[in-house]
């Protein structure tokens, strides 16, 4: 990102974000190998049923999340040529300022 020059302070929550799914997605997973991809019934309720595992839907929610944020910070190959580049800002300097002091 930094080669491309589209990493912005502006960027900072996207990537927190996506960073966050893929941690969601690595502990879901590892649950839903653990323990399965179906969620036993419930001995106790004869009217239960078995239903997919808890893990999986948050799993399946948090690939979703960062295929997004992938896309949008121009991560994926087919996004890259699409994301501009961050405009930087440049300080204005003068000779005045060396004299006055720091603005604000």
């Amino acid at each position: 990102m930094l080669e491309r020059e589209i990493l912005s302070a502006s960027n900072g929550h996207a990537l927190q974000r996506l960073v966050m799914a893929y941690l969601v997605y690595d502990r879901c997973s590892r649950a839903v190998a653990t323990d399965g991809l179906v969620t036993g019934r419930n001995p106790d309720n004869p009217k239960s049923i078995e239903r997919l595992s808890i893990y999986y839907k948050a799993m399946r929610e948090a690939e979703n999340t960062a295929e997004r944020l992938e896309g949008q910070l121009g991560l994926t190959p087919g996004r890259r040529g699409r994301v501009g580049k961050v405009s930087r800002k440049r300080e204005r300097k003068t000779g005045a300022d060396e004299f006055l002091g720091a603005a604000g």
